[in-house]
């Protein structure tokens, strides 16, 4: 690598002896300002001695901005918990005060047009700063990298050798240094008030045993560094706001993995999304073998290509980088506490953590510093050369007809908060050799005017074609190696899921283009809300019809429940005037309802961005009629939600975020240990997150009460690994059975093929619980798109005209449908050549997966069970299943007694 001058005299420092300072000894032979309080006298302990609670971490940052004319402290919003998000914003004052300027020069760099303007570019590449940002800790519990980021601070502030003032020179840094404040102040939380004296090493001690949820996951329990795009969570809009308003050109991601390994930086091991070209990954072996010399100089350990990919463009690393920054994932051995006992015996402390991090980051300063101009010169490739490649291949847009306005408008706030334009077409137009997305097949379609076009030759060009493609693409090479790793019995290199697109996860209508769009299109403009806007309702003498065809109208049910309003859910269709109301119609009778109800209607409708229609007469010229029998009465819904140990945190979370933030719909949340003592009976709706282990945690009062419960009308949603529990012996609520790989001994015959009729596990019948199918390979999916065929029979399938929808699988689960009459599956995976609509699936489970069950619904005794073989809510980023979800929790309400 080649070393300039800033470069070297870091190197050179870090192989000089260490000293102690008054400051500590983590920056040899360093000098510093003394009007700048050090982060000892501001804390009252030593950076790396016990663990920074949020105030104590704001305390630190004022100090730093009061003192230090290099530091300027920008709020950039807070957590749900009320925790303020900081930038702290470091760099010579000179820059500081010309930010404007510096920022203009940066966004005119990423003009994709700006080549005929090369005066004005090469004026901005000599004599504008780089800019670099440092995000810490979005996992709470990865708490070094917040003593890291107080100390990289401290340095940058009060810093007075060369390298220091070389970097505040020619980078303006930008440093977010916990990007989860509340998961962090759960885990320092539980760590301060753990230890009252001395830290215990040992790895078995308790301290190194967080409690359930654990520190790592927001308020909610999302993990936040999954959620760059899907951005569902407010303290990732609040993050991409900000990067939007940096355009950082490089952006290192802190974080902690296992104690006993060492410490990873980029190169990241394969699949690298293939969206990332190599103007960009030339940088990431520049750094990563800076940062090689750098430890070396401390004799310290380090790996690279090992671990962490970057296919997933939620990652703090990927995002970053399809907007033209050097993304990268510094991971960091973890004490988690204080001190920890690594297995070859050394001790291993958060203040060792602390320093590691903080010489990665300076070092990828130094390296920012001494190569500005090259960098902010291939960061002006990036957009002249990479967006315009990215908008000339097979995808040139992607056209999204009018359908539901709640998800429509939320796919249109996604790419505006990511930095892109979308547009709605003023008239009709016709796309030759469009890819479906829906239906997995490419032809020529005609789309209406209001289409929202969403053209790939822009700015956020790269980020939107990685986002919004149809299917990812997974080097042949890696798939190879994999597919050999497997059959050697190796654990999977695949780190997160592989496909991801918006159109699919929201259900969307969608088209991809192969040429540019040629209508005429006006710019949509910034949306304030994701709710559409609602017309108000005519007062009805009759009654009031919801119909369920969009999202918005489930919150607009759900409120009107929650009110105490009667409210009736059609199993048959009708028609009132010209429009025909589809089974799941929600119907409120004026007659059986208090006078305000008109009222209340308009004012949810304002709230939710539903759609509602009057009606002066029962009559209706097809279909029944608004007095039939077959208009079923919903109950109010009296919802819990299973958490705590054995359940999984993330899962939990969704629901618990969806129910909260996105249905208003009040619920409890109960310990899933408390189950065998509690008065079930206060609920009609029990859900189970995934889980694992859950015969021993609700034990067998547990497991009796939770049955019998059922029996005595209750509605169960199971969910996941859950299912596997549902359909055991122990508690023998779904016929479901299961599918696993044989166990095969030598001499064994050849079992069963994938997706044969082999029939059950030695046992029994395979409609008895607990029962499974033995299969000779059950590979995992690495989180595959798959189409959902749904069964207008069942009330699950309301709202699903097309009678599909698409849906995440991950994982080995794979469940037999059931027989009629044992109940009905609901939705299954179909069994065509267009079942994977995106992401990679092995061929073996592609056979096996074919027309097998995704979810069903079974009666037992007064009650029922739905189970749900995958995750409806994953992330929350699965809008096109939340009716479906929504109707096995609450319209399910209408099928018990």
């Amino acid at each position: 690598m080649r070393c300039s001058h800033i470069t070297q005299v870091l190197l050179l420092c870090l192989c000089l002896p260490l000293s102690v300072s008054a400051v500590d000894d983590l920056w040899p032979d360093g000098s510093y300002d003394e009007s700048v309080p050090t982060p000892e006298t501001v804390l009252g302990y030593p950076l790396g001695a016990r663990h920074t609670p949020h105030h104590l971490l704001t305390r630190f940052l004022e100090a730093m901005a009061s003192s230090s004319p290099r530091v300027r402290l920008e709020r950039i919003g807070e957590s749900y918990l009320g925790r303020a998000q900081f930038h702290v914003i470091v760099s010579a004052p000179a820059n500081l005060e010309r930010l404007d300027e510096i920022r203009a020069g940066i966004r005119d760099l990423t003009r994709i047009d700006s080549r005929a303007d090369a005066a004005r570019v090469e004026a901005i590449l000599a004599d504008t700063p780089a800019i670099a940002m440092l995000n810490y800790s979005v996992h709470g519990n990865e708490a070094s990298g917040v003593e890291a980021a107080m100390r990289t601070v401290y340095q940058l502030a009060a810093g007075t050798d060369e390298t220091t003032r070389g970097i505040l020179e020619r980078v303006v840094t930008v440093i977010d240094p916990v990007q989860n404040p509340d998961g962090h102040d759960r885990y320092v939380g539980f760590i301060n008030n753990w230890i009252v004296t001395e830290s215990n090493a040992d790895y078995q001690s308790l301290e190194h045993d967080e409690p359930w949820p654990g520190g790592r996951t927001n308020a909610y329990y999302f993990d936040l560094n999954r959620d760059w795009f899907l951005l569902t969570q407010v303290e990732s809009v609040n993050r991409i706001k900000a990067l939007l308003k940096w355009l950082p050109q490089v952006a290192p991601d802190l974080h902690e993995m296992g104690s006993n390994s060492t410490y990873f930086f980029h190169p990241p091991m394969l699949p690298v999304n293939w969206n990332i070209p190599q103007v960009t990954r030339k940088w990431l072996e520049i750094y990563g073998r800076a940062n090689a010399e750098a430890f070396d100089g401390f004799g310290w350990t380090y790996y690279t290509r090992e671990d962490f990919d970057m296919l997933y463009p939620g990652y703090g690393e990927s995002l970053p980088t399809l907007l033209g920054a050097i993304g990268m994932t510094y991971e960091q051995g973890s004490a988690r506490s204080r001190r920890r006992e690594r297995r070859d015996g050394t001790v291993f402390e958060l203040r060792d953590a602390t320093w590691h991090h903080f010489i990665a980051s300076m070092t990828t300063l130094a390296v920012t510093a001494d190569r500005r101009e090259e960098k902010l010169r291939d960061f002006h490739r990036f957009f002249t050369e990479s967006v315009l490649v990215a908008a000339s291949g097979e995808i040139r847009a992607v056209c999204i007809p009018p359908s539901d306005p709640m998800r429509v408008n939320k796919l249109i706030e996604r790419v505006q908060l990511l930095g892109g334009v979308a547009s709605r077409a003023t008239e009709s137009f016709v796309v030759r050799g469009a890819h479906d997305y829906l239906a997995g097949r490419t032809r020529d379609v005609q789309l209406p005017a209001g289409t929202i076009v969403i053209p790939l030759r822009q700015t956020a060009g790269v980020v939107l074609k990685t986002i919004l493609e149809p299917d990812t693409r997974l080097e042949s090479s890696f798939l190879d190696e994999e597919r050999r790793r497997i059959d050697r019995g190796e654990s999977s290199r695949f780190y997160d899921v592989t496909a991801w697109n918006l159109p699919m996860t929201y259900d969307l209508p969608s088209y991809a283009s192969p040429t540019d769009v040629e209508v005429a299109l006006e710019v949509v403009e910034p949306l304030e809300r994701t709710r559409p806007e609602s017309a108000p309702v005519s007062r009805a003498r009759t009654a009031y019809v919801v119909p369920p065809d969009t999202n918005a109208n489930i919150a607009l049910v759900i409120g009107l429940l929650g009110k105490g309003y009667r409210v009736r859910v059609a199993s048959k269709s009708f028609t009132l005037g010209e429009t025909e109301y589809a089974p799941g119609t929600a119907v409120l009778r004026v007659s059986r309802n208090p006078d305000t109800l008109h009222d209340a209607i308009n004012e949810l409708l304002a709230e939710t961005g539903g759609t509602a229609a009057a009606t002066d007469t029962a009559y209706t010229p097809d279909g029944i009629d608004l007095g039939s029998g077959n208009i079923l009465a919903l109950r109010e819904p009296r919802v819990a939600v299973l958490g705590g140990d054995g359940f999984s945190s993330y899962n939990f979370g969704a629901v618990r975020y969806l129910f909260e933030q996105v249905w208003k719909l009040p619920h409890s949340a109960l310990r899933g240990e408390s189950v065998g003592r509690l008065d079930l009976d206060r609920y009609n709706v029990i859900v189970l997150p995934r889980s694992r282990g859950l015969q021993s945690v609700l034990g067998e009062r547990g497991i009796a009460r939770l049955k019998h419960w059922v029996e005595d009308g209750g509605v169960l949603v199971a969910i996941g690994s859950s299912v596997d529990f549902i359909a055991s012996e122990a508690l023998g609520l779904s016929s479901a059975p299961k599918y696993r790989q044989r166990r095969r001994e030598p001499g064994d015959a050849p079992a069963t093929p994938a997706g044969g009729d082999g029939g059950p596990a030695e046992g029994g019948s395979p409609r008895a619980p607990g029962k499974r199918f033995e299969v000779e390979k059950l590979l995992s999916t690495p989180g595959a798109i798959l189409k959902v065929i749904l069964d207008e029979r069942s009330h699950l399938a309301w709202g699903y005209p097309r009678g599909s929808v698409p849906a995440l699988v991950a994982g080995r689960s794979v469940y037999e449908p059931i027989t009629d009459d044992q109940g009905i599956t609901a939705g299954r995976y179909d069994d065509g050549p267009e079942m994977v609509l995106s992401g990679h699936v092995w061929p073996e489970m592609r056979e096996l997966l074919r027309g097998k069950a995704h979810v069903w619904r079974e009666r037992r005794g007064q009650g029922q069970v739905i189970c749900f073989a995958e995750d409806p809510v994953f992330r929350a980023s699965y809008d096109g299943l939340e009716r479906l979800f929504f109707n096995a929790v609450i319209v399910s309400l209408a099928y018990a007694p």
